[in-house]
């Protein structure tokens, strides 16, 4: 009886882990620092299980670049993206698809039925480029460069880009 105890919590114990280590990989976070402060980034990482994942995304419609919950954007500091700033505090992401090759980024306080934004505070250009080495689980990366940031979603064979700077 003892050694069944002991049997079912180390099992217990073991899927506990694993099921902590899938929902880290499920829902990574990104996080830069600029002069200001802190920003990060939070969202659900789907798998694209060989789809092409643009083809899943309907003209006009919003996509809130990610899985299970919003993409949500905190920030310690102003942010600049392109003409348009965002006051330090917290946000959603969502991806606006408008037709063909442009895209915006959306940054609101929150979202409404079928993930239109609510309360938007910017729009921004959102850039796409095809063709890079396939990502199976989707990604994005706070990159910085030269003093130049950029928030870069990552999924099958494609990537959206928008640059953005510290305001403050």
């Amino acid at each position: 009886m003892k050694k069944r105890s002991i049997l079912a919590i180390t099992l217990i114990l073991c899927l506990m882990d694993t099921a902590a280590v899938f929902s880290q990989a499920a829902n990574p976070r990104n996080t830069a620092t600029l002069g200001g402060g802190r920003v990060t980034v939070e969202y659900g990482s789907p798998s694209s299980r060989g789809r092409d994942v643009l083809a899943l995304i309907v003209p006009g419609s919003y996509w809130r670049m990610g899985a299970d919950d919003n993409t949500t954007l905190d920030t310690q500091t102003d942010l600049r993206f392109g003409d348009e700033t965002v006051p330090a505090g917290s946000y959603v992401l969502l991806a606006h698809f408008l037709e063909g090759e442009n895209w915006e980024l959306i940054i609101s306080k929150g979202v409404q039925a079928g993930f239109r934004p609510k309360d938007t505070v910017a729009i921004v250009p959102y850039t796409l480029e095809k063709g890079h080495l396939p990502v199976e689980r989707m990604k994005i990366e706070l990159k910085e460069e030269m003093g130049k940031f950029t928030l870069i979603l990552s999924w099958g064979e494609y990537t959206l880009s928008a640059e953005f700077s510290d305001a403050s």
